[in-house]
């Protein structure tokens, strides 16, 4: 057994540890013995590759280890982070060792491998103390225009002599163009066929501009926010969690609709500062501060607007006059005659099932309540959220009572008279 802090690796801590790297929705970018997302790390075999303080540490505060990571701040508790880092110290694959030590390097070993680093451009994708980042390729601006006659093939006289089939050899097998005089020293990524195929179209694309302008169809501005926010939601891994569209994970809510759903202003407060707002038996993850700056932010929120054919930039929705009688109503039935309480709460009074209705008005948009309220089914075919058969008043008045609840209220309540 070993500790990290108070935390023994191989004791309790590890299968509480395992539980809330489930919960936190983590397999939502890693990747454990086959189960999760490769987008990040593999993390099947991390007990072997890092030391428990080293792990620790980066969980605490994965930017002072490196101040450009996109992993997420999840507010963990700290006795929550030792015992996450117990259970991934205690994923260790078998390991062969060395029955003997290598010896310490001297000053010419060490030179030698600093000589390689740079000649292999190890540089150009590593921070390495004291060595420049020096990306040591050529430039692939036009690439695409290149002349066969260019192209040095080495000693292969078994393919076509064409750019688009040199390109293919060198993505999947470019030792194959090293020879006495030349060494390749690019490496394999091991692309599968598909890849290939999208890595060598992509390159062929890089070429001068010798389009005339008047034959060129300028791009929507759904189709460039469309473009944008796949960037952004692409580096971050939004579709780790979410669906989006047609593809996503089950992790967090499906966004494909949210547009219809969220007010844009609400909606760009809480991604720069996300808080949880479904309860535990509903939905275990909550959603990290992924530390997303004002221009990301915009652009995710105006994507998610176009892809429900909202307008943007958006107009705030006019208050409505209501008089109290009818927020009292609202309530009554909200509390008594339907008993919403029983599942939501408001202000600390209620169930613990569906979503925290406190600041129901700030968030959501009255059309969507609307239509949710009135068949919950036809939006989210599998909710739990009974469907209510309501009185053209009694849903009047649900509504008028549910947009008082939040900071941003979109009704004024007249003074009787």
């Amino acid at each position: 057994k070993g500790r990290i802090g108070e935390v023994t690796v191989n004791g309790g801590f590890s299968d509480e540890g395992k539980r809330l790297f489930s919960t936190l929705g983590c397999l939502g970018c890693h990747m454990i013995n086959d189960t999760g997302n490769g987008f990040a790390p593999d993390l099947s075999d991390i007990g072997n590759k890092v030391r428990p303080g080293w792990l620790l540490m980066f969980l605490k505060n994965p930017r002072t280890h490196d101040p450009k990571t996109i992993i997420p701040d999840f507010r963990i508790a700290e006795n929550d982070v030792e015992k996450i880092a117990a259970y991934l110290m205690s994923l260790k694959k078998a390991t062969v060792y060395m029955e003997n030590a290598p010896p310490a390097p001297d000053a010419a070993a060490i030179a030698k491998g600093e000589k390689l680093v740079k000649t292999l451009g190890c540089t150009g994708c590593h921070e390495i103390d004291k060595l420049p980042a020096v990306y040591n390729a050529p430039d692939l601006d036009a690439v695409g225009d290149k002349r066969v006659d260019e192209l040095a093939f080495g000693n292969i006289d078994n393919i076509k002599r064409t750019l688009k089939d040199w390109m293919m050899v060198k993505v999947t097998d470019p030792g194959r163009f090293t020879t006495a005089r030349i060494a390749s020293i690019m490496p394999y990524y091991n692309f599968d066929e598909d890849q290939s195929a999208a890595l060598v179209t992509y390159l062929l694309s890089l070429r001068k501009d010798t389009i005339p302008s008047g034959y060129k169809i300028p791009p929507s501005n759904a189709d460039s926010k469309r473009y944008e926010a796949g960037a952004v939601m692409e580096k971050y891994n939004c579709r780790g969690c979410h669906k989006i569209g047609v593809s996503g994970g089950t992790i967090g809510p499906d966004l494909s609709r949210e547009g219809k759903k969220s007010r844009p202003e609400w909606l760009f407060t809480f991604l720069k500062g996300p808080f949880k707002i479904r309860p535990i038996p509903m939905l275990k993850a909550g959603m990290p501060d992924f530390n997303l700056s004002d221009s990301e932010v915009d652009t995710i929120v105006e994507y998610l607007s176009l892809m429900s054919d909202e307008p943007y930039p958006f107009t705030f929705e006019q208050r409505k006059a209501i008089g109290t009688d009818d927020v009292w109503n609202g309530e009554k039935l909200y509390r008594e005659i339907f008993a919403c309480s029983g599942c939501h709460t408001v202000n600390g009074y209620g169930g613990q099932v569906g979503p925290d209705h406190t600041d129901l008005a700030s968030r959501l948009k009255r059309e969507w309540v609307s239509r949710w309220v009135e068949n919950p089914q036809a939006i989210k075919p599998d909710v739990s959220m009974p469907r209510f058969k309501l009185k053209d008043w009694e849903m009047n008045a649900l509504m008028d009572y549910l947009m008082t609840l939040g900071s941003n209220r979109f009704v004024d309540i007249k003074s009787p008279d």
